[in-house]
C-alpha cells in the first residue's frame, strides 16, 4: 500500500510540474512585437514637501512615433516652487537687516 501512495505522489508531483510548465509557456503569436505608429501624448505630475517647502512639476509632452527606431517628441514643463511663509518672513529679515 505504501508503493502506492508513494508511486501515486510522484506520478501527481510529475503532473502538476508539467501543467505548470505548460502555463508558463509563450505562445509563438505572442513573440512578434506589433509595430505601433502614431502620436503620443504624455502628461505627468511629480511632486516633493518637506520643511524646506513645496516643489512641483507638470510635464506635458506629444509626438509621433515613425517605426521602431525612430520617433520625434517635444514637450513643455512647468515648475511650481512654494517656501512656507514663516520660513520666507525668516529668510527676508536676516537680508534685510
Amino acid at each position: 500500500m505504501k508503493v502506492h501512495c508513494r508511486l501515486f505522489a510522484i506520478l501527481a508531483a510529475s503532473w502538476l510540474l508539467a501543467v505548470s510548465a505548460l502555463g508558463e509557456a509563450v505562445p509563438a503569436a505572442a513573440n512578434k512585437t506589433a509595430v505601433e505608429k502614431g502620436f503620443t501624448l504624455t502628461e505627468t505630475y511629480e511632486g516633493s514637501a518637506d520643511t524646506d517647502g513645496f516643489i512641483s512639476d507638470i510635464n506635458s509632452s506629444a509626438g509621433y512615433v515613425f517605426n521602431p527606431h525612430f520617433s520625434i517628441n517635444m514637450g513643455v514643463s512647468y515648475l511650481f516652487v512654494n517656501q512656507p511663509i514663516v520660513r520666507f518672513q525668516i529668510l527676508q529679515e536676516r537680508v534685510c537687516a
